[in-house]
């Protein structure tokens, strides 16, 4: 993994594309998201925010969707490909307590803060939108910036996204993630499922109550459980392709009143997360089958449920092998797969993606210092356009890669 010294980048050198002052902006919307952090579904002030940047910038009316996201359109006047890019940025904080009570721009609201770097990536698309206005001139195609809101919680910005036709008539989407475990300056591209689907169930128990004195005249709901929750890693060590990287995840467990009564009702919630379509559907349908089965052996019952989330980000191959030598040309390839979900998926699903990690068809996924924050997404940008979209000769078709997303039924 190549890194870069930040010490000695000559930032408007390197990113060429972005106009003087375009550092401060950028800076100042982040320290301001992180200072004003918002939970997915709530950022009015958010939207509010990034709007007064945009217009300060001469874009008046950005388009609205999912409430409180945003997106803008910049249209190239130059002559090449006239490639479409969708550049997708989400803006949305977690309820987490801010631990860094030196930061000069540290949460000001109690349990919420920017834990996963969501102002970086609000703040970075933001730059794209600086870099899009000043090379409009030089540049063909369309640069479409999506401001994406409530990637935590229900309803999901990236279906909408997806819904309401965001997508439609582009080439391809460029996303970015943060991730502190790879150095600062370093950046990640990879082919193919970069990240997991992720997807909630619940399983209700339904046994018996009685006495703990007379066991056998109830049927115990908790035990039925807990035999479930052993069952279901099988389906992970003993009918899963090691490749698939499935994991299933029991994180609440419900169930009993009081220590002396045999329990009659038990509550699972989990997760479920994969890198494959086919194994997202069918561990899905084994966890039923487990669910009631066990249940049946017990002399219970069970009830199965659900909650369809995020696909696998996938990176589209020719974007990403664009993408490669464009970053790569001055911060070096490195890190590994991205094991967590992103609800980037949903765009990914939609059309090709390439996700890097400083971090869609491309997903890029670094680790940013507030110095590299300058050249990490508008770079991304732009020099895709430049391999791709300012070529004499089209280039491969991008085709689509589709499966386009489904909300799966329990």
């Amino acid at each position: 993994m190549k890194t870069i010294d930040s010490s000695v980048v000559d930032l408007q050198g390197a990113v060429g594309h972005l106009p003087p002052g375009s550092e401060e902006k950028i800076l100042a919307l982040r320290h301001h998201l992180h200072a004003n952090p918002e939970l997915s579904n709530q950022g009015y002030a958010t939207q509010k925010k990034i709007a007064e940047m945009l217009t300060f910038e001469g874009i008046h009316d950005p388009g609205i969707f999912h409430a409180t996201g945003l997106y803008v359109d910049i249209v190239g006047e130059g002559n090449g490909t006239p490639l479409k890019v969708v550049v997708r940025g989400d803006i949305d904080a977690l309820p987490v307590e801010e631990a860094r009570s030196d930061l000069p721009f540290r949460s000001r609201h109690p349990g919420k803060m920017h834990a996963r770097g969501r102002d970086a990536h609000a703040s970075a698309a933001f730059g794209v939108v600086l870099a899009a206005l000043a090379q409009r001139k030089h540049s063909a195609g369309t640069v479409r910036v999506v401001f994406q809101p409530a990637e935590e919680a229900e309803p999901l910005g990236g279906r909408t996204v997806a819904g309401q036709g965001l997508l439609e008539g582009f080439d391809c989407a460029v996303g970015m993630h943060v991730n502190p475990e790879i150095q600062s300056g370093t950046f990640s591209v990879l082919v193919g499922p970069v990240t997991k689907s992720s997807d909630e169930f619940r399983v209700i128990f339904k046994g018996k109550r009685s006495h703990c004195a007379w066991p056998e005249l109830g049927v115990d709901a908790i035990a039925i459980a807990c035999a479930f929750v052993n069952e279901a890693q099988k389906l992970i060590s003993r009918e899963s392709h090691v490749d698939e990287a499935s994991v299933i995840s029991i994180g609440q467990f419900q169930g009993g009143e009081a220590t002396n009564i045999v329990c009659d009702r038990g509550v699972i919630d989990g997760t479920r997360r994969t890198r494959s379509l086919d194994a997202r559907r069918n561990l899905c349908r084994r966890l039923e089958e487990l669910a009631r089965h066990i249940a049946l052996m017990h002399r219970g019952e069970a009830g199965f449920q659900l909650t369809a989330g995020e696909p696998a980000v996938v990176n589209y191959p020719i974007v990403s092998q664009y993408a490669t030598p464009a970053i790569g040309g001055f911060l070096g390839k490195g890190a590994g797969p991205d094991e967590t979900s992103r609800e980037s998926g949903m765009i990914s699903a939609s059309m090709p993606r390439s996700y890097h990690q400083s971090t869609s068809g491309l997903d890029v996924t670094t680790r940013i210092s507030e110095t590299s924050l300058m050249f990490t997404h508008p770079s991304l940008a732009f020099r895709i356009r430049m391999f791709y979209g300012q070529r004499a000769q089209p280039g491969p078709s991008l085709g689509h890669s589709s499966v386009p997303y489904r909300k799966m039924e329990s």
